[in-house]
């Protein structure tokens, strides 16, 4: 909600160096079914999976047998088989087994777009915060959350500002 100043909440949360995540709730849950997690990088991945495997494993989830749908977004073949094989090492070290992979060819369609194809009916969607790491927080941020996050159900929109390893060490 615009009144409470997201983008300077952010700004200063991700200034400490502390993880940032916003809750977009535009219908709520329906069916506690499917957790849609949108890879963009492995900082904000990492901590977005782990969330994701969090929640599919709390009372209400479990009982529905929820599922954690991985997404990622490439450009070429070559991309392809390199996130193929970097996002299957990550499930397979992570350990999660209500997991599966989806690579999707952007075919110069915009990435709103792409996520509203495949999740428009997801429970829950999490993404990475749109160009924040480059660019900042700014007034525009808020403006670029809605823009991705506008035609679906409920959304959390993540930074990580930790580092998170599914390796065993």
């Amino acid at each position: 909600d615009e009144r409470f100043q997201i983008d300077k909440l952010a700004k200063l949360t991700s200034r400490l160096k502390k993880n940032v995540i916003i809750l977009r709730n535009n219908t709520g849950f329906s069916d506690f079914k499917f957790i849609d997690v949108w890879w963009d990088e492995a900082d904000d991945g990492n901590l977005m999976v782990l969330l994701a495997y969090l929640i599919s494993h709390s009372k209400t989830w479990m009982e529905n047998d929820a599922s954690i749908r991985l997404f990622k977004v490439v450009k070429d073949d070559k991309e392809y088989e390199l996130y193929r094989n970097k996002l299957t090492k990550l499930i397979n070290d992570s350990r999660i087994d209500n997991i599966t992979l989806n690579i999707i060819k952007e075919n110069n369609k915009k990435m709103p777009q792409i996520i509203k194809e495949n999740s428009h009916y997801t429970d829950l969607v999490l993404m990475g915060i749109p160009h924040v790491k480059k660019k900042g927080f700014s007034p525009k941020t808020l403006k670029e959350i809605k823009k991705y996050t506008d035609g679906l159900t409920t959304s959390l929109i993540v930074l990580a500002n930790d580092k998170i390893d599914f390796r065993i060490n």
